[in-house]
């Protein structure tokens, strides 16, 4: 679904130019009543983002995908998954001690921390060490595979930061923006562009493109599509 803008801040008022957006209908009944009283000028939304530096919109104002164009790359931000706490081996990739030659166990501690004498004798800060892996906000680069502007469905080709029916904030690239000329207003909406919620899995067919002029198979493995996402 689209995007409404649920509430503007201006710089002159709360210091800062920024629009909040609203995103997902659901019924009044699971809104607070503090929520209730925000949302009162538009439809009951569930989840709210603020967007700094994005002006130019009136509250109740929509936002769609006219922006995106397929093909192009696009930034998804999200938070990864949550892995737990996780020792050094798996957070950061050391490597596992000897399972001969005298290598004795534990085989999968963090070994020396810190130096002794000559150094700082303690341990440095920033050392790497086991601890809460995942659930931190990541981004990364898509492509815009197809647009279904009348569902308002966005379908990418490439990762997507974290767990199956998360929330994540889709924006274009400014160097895309830059190469079609958008003026430096549209260039930040764009970066502001909505956050949509991943599906775990949905039927949506469309037409299968396939070059049979071309001879090789290879070529045309990025035409073919299953109908399952």
């Amino acid at each position: 679904g689209g995007n409404t803008v649920s509430q503007t801040k201006s710089m002159q008022k709360e210091g800062y130019d920024a629009c909040q957006l609203a995103f997902g209908d659901c019924s009044t009944k699971k809104l607070t009543k503090p929520l209730k009283g925000h949302l009162k000028d538009i439809s009951p939304k569930r989840y709210l983002r603020e967007i700094r530096d994005m002006t130019g919109f009136e509250l109740g104002s929509s936002i769609d995908l006219t922006l995106f164009q397929e093909g192009e790359e696009v930034k998804v931000t999200g938070n990864s998954k949550g892995k737990g706490t996780a020792g050094v081996i798996k957070r950061y990739g050391f490597k596992i001690g000897n399972m001969s030659h005298g290598g004795g166990y534990p085989h999968r501690l963090i070994g020396s921390m810190g130096g002794g004498r000559g150094t700082n004798q303690g341990i440095p800060k920033g050392k790497k060490m086991p601890g809460r892996m995942g659930n931190e906000k990541n981004t990364q680069k898509s492509v815009i595979e197809k647009i279904d502007k009348e569902n308002q469905i966005i379908f990418l080709r490439g990762a997507i930061p974290g767990h199956k029916l998360l929330m994540v904030g889709v924006k274009c690239d400014l160097e895309t923006l830059e190469k079609r000329g958008v003026s430096r207003q549209d260039r930040v909406i764009g970066m502001a562009k909505v956050f949509y919620q991943t599906e775990e899995k949905f039927n949506y067919t469309y037409d299968l493109v396939v070059d049979n002029t071309v001879e090789s198979p290879s070529a045309n493995a990025k035409n073919i599509k299953t109908n399952k996402w």
